[in-house]
């Protein structure tokens, strides 16, 4: 709501939906308008013209194909689906009705990532020749309580999916793509869930196939910043966090 408010004369909400009593109470409370638990009626209504999808990933392939067949463009929160082939649904309909689809992967927009985007696209930095990515988050147990949450049939797995991918999407952005060499993926001894919440990953990067490494958990009290090390001929870029450091070898 706060993201939407900020966007002011560019868009306006005009429905909210949701199947929770609670959450259209609370809803009404905070923003001082009743949802609606109606999805067909909102998707129906000709002034709608796109819709964002807030609900875990087990209902994406229904409720996108559903808006994207009702004529709307679809932003859909990460991930799109729990298996590829979902994605692949979704994108494939879209195409045939010419609308715009997207995920939810802001993290590619940042100023800082934009900013090393451009050096690395200008040419500046030489080829890349070598890639370290941490990403060492915390979640408590509480989280992880929550009825699905970190099971395949409503999340479609743990960090991998639901927390890292908005750092491995910067990452395949920055470096043209990543290729898995061999990876180890367990449950630690802190969290009690079905999915991993903690991966450890031998990878290479982009067109050269730069030798690297991927380390991702939510089992790292308190929370640290990811970082992302780029090793390119003229230059070290390190990432963290919304910063970004550049370190050219010329000084």
């Amino acid at each position: 709501m706060a993201s939407l408010a900020d966007l002011g004369g560019r868009a306006r909400l005009a429905y909210a939906v949701t199947r929770s009593l609670g959450r259209r109470a609370a809803f009404e409370a905070t923003y001082g308008s009743a949802p609606t638990h109606d999805l067909d009626a909102v998707l129906a209504d000709p002034a709608v013209d796109a819709v964002i999808l807030l609900t875990p990933p087990d209902s994406h392939r229904d409720l996108g194909g559903r808006i994207l067949s009702a004529g709307k463009h679809l932003l859909i929160e990460k991930p799109a689906g729990l298996v590829t082939d979902d994605t692949r649904f979704l994108a494939d309909q879209a195409k045939v009705s010419g609308l715009l689809v997207a995920p939810v992967l802001q993290h590619r927009f940042r100023p800082s990532v934009r900013a090393v985007e451009k050096i690395i696209s200008s040419g500046e930095s030489g080829r890349l020749c070598g890639v370290h990515c941490l990403i060492p988050w915390w979640r408590p147990q509480a989280y992880y309580d929550e009825p699905g949450r970190g099971t395949y049939a409503r999340d479609g797995g743990g960090v991998m999916l639901t927390q890292a991918i908005h750092t491995l999407d910067v990452l395949r952005a920055l470096c043209g793509g990543v290729r898995i060499s061999a990876a180890h993926a367990v449950t630690s001894l802190l969290h009690q869930m079905e999915a991993e919440d903690m991966v450890c990953a031998l990878a290479t990067f982009g067109p050269d196939a730069a030798p690297g490494t991927i380390m991702a958990t939510t089992a790292c009290f308190p929370d640290m910043p990811e970082t992302m090390t780029l090793i390119f001929e003229r230059m070290t870029i390190r990432l963290e966090g919304l910063q970004a450091q550049v370190f050219h070898h010329d000084g």
